[in-house]
């Protein structure tokens, strides 16, 4: 893969979500390389990305994949205060909702009422209610 052309190979490769070993794998040698949709579909089944992340990648207006140790797989909704993701721990290897508040900048009121939100949220178990694992901050994001 040394002549790298394909604008979705170098935002794969940017994204850090494969290895260039494992791009590899869909390009068989001998033959022209794949056009961009048609190594993104490879991909998608082979279950090396998602279809979220491959339209991610292709639009070019995909988000960072990574947040901490979550990898993000897929959008599962956009609520009032931000996005819900699917996403991997990479960790704990298990998959688990993660709520990303839209835009950078919280107001001090948004701020205290997403932590409250969280706290509260921590501290329940019940087996009709979603567990809440982390509340966290990436930089500026929440």
């Amino acid at each position: 893969m040394a002549d790298v052309t394909s604008t979705v190979i170098e935002r794969l490769i940017a994204s850090k979500l494969l290895t260039e070993q494992q791009i590899a794998t869909c390009q068989q040698p001998g033959y022209p390389p794949l056009d961009d949709d048609t190594l993104l579909q490879r991909l998608v089944e082979q279950d090396l990305l998602t279809h979220w992340q491959a339209t991610q990648l292709k639009s070019g207006k995909g988000p960072k994949f990574f947040l901490g140790q979550y990898k993000l797989m897929r959008l599962l909704g956009i609520g009032g205060m931000g996005h819900v993701f699917e996403a991997l721990d990479m960790q704990l290897n298990r998959t688990v909702a993660v709520k990303v508040v839209s835009g950078n900048k919280m107001s001090k009121s948004q701020n205290a009422r997403f932590r409250a939100e969280a706290k509260a949220a921590l501290q329940l178990q019940h087996t009709n209610i979603v567990r809440t694992y982390e509340l966290g901050q990436q930089g500026s994001q929440y």
